[in-house]
């Protein structure tokens, strides 16, 4: 069967393919989209499409935990097929890990590819034992993302430490924080995204705060910062400022009130545009007004959006800290007690 007219030049035929992938590069690996329903259509499309790495080198793979034993092994084997063919392209993968049949073989499958990897992203259930390596260089490794806790035992570790000198590209790193990852000496120059979060699952977790922002601090080119801490046995607080130069969003979650200020304090951030920030409660730690009229000063002209969620301040002390933020657009307030007040027309002479 002749599908297209037999004068169009098969680099063509590619092309369409290529623009008819899927739009979302999460849609997860599937025998009724491109590419793989493009090589049941006819022998000439099946020949393109095979012949095609641009087709392959995106990809995401789903949960398969509703799946029989016979279709986890049937798509282990199409994954191996698939990196295949995308030849010595860089990879792209969204890769979940929730199936025990099948998570150890297809990490592994991934990691016979890692001298390819660009960007990786990979949910894990807790404790899963990533799989060894044996790289020595990531020269195309953009972004990296653990969005699960892989758990003390995991090797983790071990694949962060080949990143620290093998991954001259390394722009984009989200990780869920262990005690030993402080030890790391990351590629903090080249960062411009980094987000650490920290389970509860580890509920003796000391969280050195001091060396993180240390470290964040060689981060000179770093825009977006994400750190959210869910609890923690020990907080060692910083007794320094930290200049982060170019930083244009900061997203703070922690444990306490106390914790929130010690970051803020230590923090300069002159180009910063949108914070959010959602502290606990502690009785020790100064009112959030205070601190947060230091902080903005170097940033005040620059910031656009703010988001304070569970934020015990005044009204009156708000709205003069808003005051002072005269390109502010966007204010969002979660559960915060003055909302009511803070919009009544007798404050309207305040903006």
């Amino acid at each position: 069967m002749q599908i297209l007219p037999a004068h169009c030049p098969p680099e063509i035929i590619a092309e369409i393919f290529f623009r008819a992938l899927p739009d979302d590069p999460q849609q997860p690996i599937s025998v009724d989209a491109a590419p793989i329903l493009l090589t049941g259509v006819c022998r000439q499309w099946r020949a393109i499409a095979l012949s095609s790495p641009r087709l392959w080198n995106v990809f995401s793979i789903a949960d398969s935990t509703s799946w029989s034993d016979r279709s986890v092994e049937s798509f282990c084997k199409t994954v191996d097929a698939w990196l295949l063919l995308s030849g010595v392209l860089p990879i792209s993968c969204h890769l979940v890990l929730r199936d025990l049949r099948s998570s150890s073989r297809l990490m592994d499958i991934l990691c016979c590819h890692a001298p390819r990897w660009k960007s990786i992203t990979i949910e894990s259930v807790m404790g899963h034992v990533f799989s060894p390596l044996s790289v020595v260089s990531f020269p195309f490794l953009e972004t990296l993302s653990f969005t699960s806790d892989f758990g003390p035992y995991s090797r983790i570790h071990t694949l962060l430490a080949c990143v620290r000198s093998a991954a001259p590209r390394l722009r984009s790193m989200a990780i869920y924080w262990q005690p030993r990852f402080i030890e790391l000496a990351l590629p903090w120059l080249n960062l411009t995204h980094l987000i650490v979060k920290a389970h509860d699952y580890y509920s003796q977790l000391v969280f050195d705060m001091a060396q993180f922002l240390v470290n964040a601090g060689q981060c000179r080119n770093l825009i977006l910062l994400v750190v959210h801490i869910w609890s923690c046995s020990e907080w060692i607080y910083p007794t320094f400022r930290i200049t982060i130069p170019r930083l244009r969003e900061l997203s703070l979650d922690v444990p306490t009130s106390l914790m929130l200020d010690s970051i803020l304090r230590a923090l300069i951030l002159p180009e910063l545009q949108h914070l959010e920030l959602h502290g606990g409660q502690s009785m020790q730690a100064p009112p959030l007004h205070t601190v947060l009229v230091d902080f903005f000063s170097p940033c005040a002209s620059s910031i656009t959006s703010v988001t304070l969620r569970y934020a015990d301040i005044p009204d009156e002390e708000l709205m003069r800290v808003l005051k002072n933020l005269p390109n502010l657009t966007s204010l969002s307030l979660t559960r915060t007690g003055f909302t009511a007040a803070l919009f009544c027309p007798t404050h309207s002479s305040v903006f």
